[in-house]
């Protein structure tokens, strides 16, 4: 028998996606949904779950975002390069050129034609993604407390600010990011004195739980806070 769709708890209608298991690997429908933000509510909660758990479907994901991108920077680039040569060309006559043997120029001009069409028709399926600006984010020491778990968007470049109150004073401390794998997303060294560092990640972080730690040099943990990545 076929049940109603499920609704999430955001309102949205995400279907009979939210009723999959954490444990059942991605389709190649889910991973584009994923990739596009179809998914929300309940449903992107449970993959986000899967991939924190499953490195195949992690590595499924990554290569077709890699694959997406560059199909769009080579639409780019023939755009880019079909306006040059449009802008380039003499308005005067021009006698014509002479034929290289073998060459059926009117056969390549409708093939070159064909590819200027699959790549507009990939770039209408696959719009450029649109320019983010920086977010800043304040992390409280509360981290325990479910409302005060800072959340940021994925992709987006980050700017985050850790709350150092209380911390004894130190000569050099140091901040990292690493994700519920342990794997580390960026570190750096900074002067207790200088205050709260802002730690710049330009390229944003992945959908996933992570953990910013403020320690010591040496690797003397002093202070940790959570943040969700949806």
């Amino acid at each position: 028998m076929v049940t109603g769709l499920n609704w999430d708890e955001d309102g949205n209608q995400g279907g009979l996606l939210n009723s999959r298991s954490a444990r059942k690997c991605l389709s190649d429908q889910e991973v584009e949904d994923f990739l596009f933000d179809r998914l929300s509510g309940v449903t992107r909660e449970v993959v986000e779950e899967h991939l924190l758990a499953c490195q195949d479907c992690l590595s499924k994901v990554e290569k077709e975002e890699e694959y997406v991108q560059t199909v769009r920077a080579a639409a780019r680039t023939m755009e880019s390069e079909e306006l040059e040569r449009a802008f380039d060309a003499p308005h005067a006559p021009q006698a014509p050129e002479r034929k290289a043997p073998g060459w059926d120029w009117p056969r390549w001009g409708l093939v070159l034609a064909g590819v200027a069409a699959v790549m507009i028709a990939v770039l209408l399926q696959y719009p450029p993604a649109p320019v983010l600006t920086e977010a800043e984010i304040a992390l409280r020491v509360e981290r325990s407390a479910g409302d005060l778990v800072a959340v940021a968007a994925a992709g987006q470049p980050l700017r985050l600010t850790p709350d150092l109150a209380g911390l004894p004073a130190a000569t050099e401390l140091e901040w990292a990011v690493v994700d519920a794998g342990g794997r580390t997303a960026g570190t750096a060294r900074f002067a207790a004195a200088s205050g709260a560092p802002g730690i710049k990640l330009p390229g944003g972080l992945k959908a996933g739980t992570y953990w910013v730690r403020i320690q010591r040099s040496g690797g003397v943990l002093l202070r940790e806070f959570a943040l969700r990545v949806r």
